[in-house]
């Protein structure tokens, strides 16, 4: 590195620094030798540059077979500290970028995906958030990941994420959002992956097939705020979400959903006969309460609560409350119905990959 660093300007001699400065230490050397380069100002940059045209060099090699000569890694170098130079003199000024967000056309329905990464326990979050042309949220999921090496790791596992969603909603064309540059341009491009997330890559790739039409986009961390937000406070609460036809009330406070925007009822995810009788919503509450308690073992205390929370609001009066109860026994029979074929599409899904 040095070597290189030398190269692109005059260095004096190692005897000359020894004689002249005698008692310091090893690092301390190091220090005055990278200053008398070309000067305390100038060399820092220099060896900063350098250092990084080096690295970007190595990766090109490594993962793209892309091998330059050390001549022209100096040319970049010096072009690069001019370009620097030039910009001294000019102001810059910082623009409020707002979200821009627009609604997919129909009939393509948008996945937007993001991920949260914790890099000391090596573990993700991915955060899918399914909405179509009305801006009507019609799945949100978050899934843990145990294992991930990187945080293009995370991203790539949330991209694969969302393309699984999408198969198991079995929508025919889709657009696939994510403010990751890397993982968006190498979902779009056809070449074989040969980095460390082209595993991920590729799968990705393999199950293109099974959509008519699909579209990877990149878009800017602010317009991918709604499945920023579920990653993240999935990552921090340790929590998976999976809901139909609604959104976590964290999420909902964070990109301003409120009174003044209302989510379409969940009743209209179920079919008539049974949205719109209560009865009928009640036997069905308690027949997948002791489907759910056989499997536990313990039928008759999840009964017990399907029926205490009906009974608890029997004679509520008020509309609203009245449709957000309604709202709740749809959302649990709805999340458990795709939960369980989640499981079965789970298995079918990895056994055809």
């Amino acid at each position: 590195m040095f070597r290189f660093i030398d190269f692109c300007s005059c260095s004096r001699n190692e005897e000359h620094h020894r004689r002249e400065t005698p008692n310091i230490t090893y690092s301390e050397y190091n220090t005055l030798s990278i200053r008398s380069v070309t000067g305390a100002t100038c060399d820092y940059r220099l060896v900063c540059c350098a250092l990084w045209i080096t690295w970007s060099e190595r990766n090109k090699a490594l993962h793209e077979g892309i091998k330059n000569t050390g001549k022209w890694a100096v040319t970049l170098t010096k072009n690069y500290l001019l370009e620097l130079d030039g910009l001294a003199g000019k102001e810059i000024t910082r623009r409020n970028i707002l979200s821009t967000w627009t609604p997919p056309k129909d009939p393509f329905i948008r996945i937007n995906f993001d991920a949260a990464f914790d890099q000391k326990e090596f573990r993700s979050s991915s955060g899918v958030i399914v909405r179509n042309g009305r801006e009507e949220a019609l799945l949100t999921k978050s899934s843990l990941h145990e294992g991930v090496e990187s945080p293009f790791a995370a991203e790539a596992l949330a991209c694969a994420e969302a393309i699984a969603v999408g198969r198991r909603l079995e929508i025919d064309t889709v657009e696939i959002e994510g403010d990751s540059l890397v993982v968006i341009k190498k979902c779009q491009s056809k070449e074989n992956d040969r980095s460390e997330i082209g595993s991920i890559i590729r799968n990705i790739h393999q199950h293109e097939r099974y959509f008519k039409e699909i579209y990877f986009r990149h878009i800017s961390r602010t317009d991918n705020q709604s499945a920023h937000v579920i990653a993240s406070e999935s990552l921090k609460r340790r929590l998976e979400i999976l809901l139909v036809r609604a959104i976590p009330e964290f999420a909902r406070r964070s990109f301003g959903l409120d009174k003044k925007k209302k989510m379409p009822s969940l009743q209209t995810a179920l079919p008539p006969e049974l949205a719109n009788n209560v009865i009928r919503l009640y036997r069905e509450c308690l027949r997948r309460a002791k489907y759910i308690g056989h499997k536990q073992h313990n039928t008759a205390l999840v009964v017990d609560m399907v029926r205490q929370q009906f009974k608890k609001h029997m004679h509520e009066t008020d509309p609203e409350k009245i449709q957000k109860l309604k709202d709740d026994a749809a959302r649990g029979l709805i999340n458990h119905i795709l939960y369980e074929s989640e499981k079965l599409s789970g298995r079918k899904f990895s056994n055809s990959s």
